[in-house]
């Protein structure tokens, strides 16, 4: 399944699968059905770099709940990308009217390296809904994640500029600083939050939480041979 690409398959943890619960939150009477059909289907995976889940050029019947990790989704125009939407732990990654509609998809998913994730077939969703008693809450269900997503998207671009870098770091936590967890590249964040590049470094500069800490290295240094200079 992942042989020629960068996604790598899993076991799924019993806390992912509990998660993945949660998400769904099923009908009490369908509920030790539906976990028993999710068990046998799905397929645990992460990704151990950059990896394109849905292109443009090439759809899916598949979407994927995070238990960690980020998926983002990027729209190309003219050599430049935009990103509409970020997936994180704990939403559902999906383009629904490719899902449910089989129609070609507009953008592209991304899912950011050390991304972990079960996947999820739309064959897989058509059983669940024939065991429900009312099918189409599924459907809602895993509609809403990208509209509620977007509207973060809005939020944060109305804030000034260092007021939504802050914002979404606090949101975000995984993605800042050094060492950080989730690799998100500098273009893609600053895409989200509606700037360029440029703008983007350069407002992230001014904040002393995303400032290296050589310079109080540097003045130890200096401390150190200003007294041997003392002593000799």
């Amino acid at each position: 399944m992942y042989a020629k690409s960068k996604l790598i398959e899993k076991q799924i943890s019993n806390q992912s699968y509990n998660e993945l619960f949660g998400f769904f939150d099923f009908h009490p009477t369908k509920r030790t059905e539906c976990h028993e059909l999710l068990k046998m289907q799905v397929t645990g995976g992460y990704s151990s770099g950059p990896t394109r889940l849905i292109t443009p050029k090439t759809g899916t019947d598949k979407c994927w709940f995070i238990t960690s990790g980020i998926i983002i989704a990027i729209e190309k125009y003219k050599e430049k990308e935009t990103v509409l939407l970020l997936f994180s732990a704990g939403d559902l990654a999906i383009l629904p009217e490719t899902f449910f509609n089989n129609q070609e998809p507009h953008c592209t998913l991304i899912a950011c390296p050390d991304t972990h994730f079960i996947e999820i077939s739309r064959h897989t969703i058509i059983q669940l809904q024939g065991l429900m008693p009312d099918p189409i809450a599924i459907t809602n269900k895993m509609t809403c994640a990208p509209y509620k997503n977007y509207r973060e998207k809005i939020e944060l671009m109305s804030m000034p500029g260092i007021d939504s870098i802050l914002e979404f770091h606090h949101r975000y936590p995984q993605v800042k600083g050094p060492g950080k967890k989730i690799e998100m590249q500098d273009n893609h964040q600053a895409s989200f939050l509606g700037m360029n590049e440029d703008t983007f470094c350069r407002l992230k500069k001014k904040i002393p939480s995303f400032q290296a800490k050589f310079p109080q290295i540097s003045i130890t240094f200096n401390f150190f041979w200003e007294t041997l200079a003392g002593i000799f």
